[in-house]
């Protein structure tokens, strides 16, 4: 069995009858759920053959990995002819807040592809969306919000430039409550939190706190 939860997923039982193989496919594993680093040649580790380089999100003693890689998994197993079924446990937060766009107020719309992304990404729950610069992410960040109707809502940037930009999109494009909402601002020495809204934080800002 896979237990599916909304962070991580577990492989409850064995990969196969016996440990050299079980030790095998877990390799494997490794592998296929694993990023390889750049530079890692300048690496001690890597020079002297005691590191390839991978770091990985599969847990082997414990079986775990991100529920985001699911399907990897789940194409592994069948290509290893191992039989197994999926149990669901994750937990479907409620909707909590009363959110919507207002792009008709400026007369805009959401263009039928980027229509197409905001229902493929409610019907998957999670994923990424990969769009071209100019793209409209931003205008489907709302969307999805106000689809989701769930908060807190983070939306993670890497710049200070972005974190004011996608501030200033989501205050103009959205209403809670019938109102212009209160968009919490987290970085470049600010720290307005929303706890139970919508929040635009920059990762460093979230490393740091980590």
């Amino acid at each position: 069995e896979i237990i599916v939860e909304n962070v991580n997923s577990r492989i409850d039982g064995y990969l196969a009858d016996n440990f050299v193989e079980t030790k095998k496919l877990s390799d494997e594993l490794r592998i296929l759920l694993g990023y390889q680093i750049q530079n890692v040649e300048y690496s001690p580790k890597f020079k002297e053959g005691h590191w390839d380089g991978i770091i990985t999100l599969w847990q082997w003693k414990t079986q775990t990995f991100p529920t985001g890689l699911l399907s990897r998994v789940k194409t592994f197993l069948k290509e290893k002819e191992i039989e197994f079924k999926i149990v669901d446990s994750r937990e479907k937060p409620e909707q909590n807040i009363d959110i919507k766009t207002c792009f008709a107020e400026y007369g805009k719309a959401l263009f039928p592809y980027q229509e197409a992304a905001v229902e493929k990404a409610i019907k998957s729950t999670r994923g990424i969306l990969s769009m071209a610069t100019g793209g409209g992410k931003t205008f489907i960040t709302c969307e999805l919000s106000a689809r989701i109707k769930t908060a807190p809502f983070i939306v993670y940037v890497p710049t200070l430039s972005l974190l004011r930009q996608t501030h200033r999109e989501l205050c103009k494009n959205l209403r809670v409550n019938n109102q212009p909402p209160h968009i919490g601002f987290v970085g470049a020495g600010i720290c307005d939190v929303n706890m139970n809204g919508i929040n635009v934080i920059t990762y460093q800002t979230t490393l740091s706190a980590f």
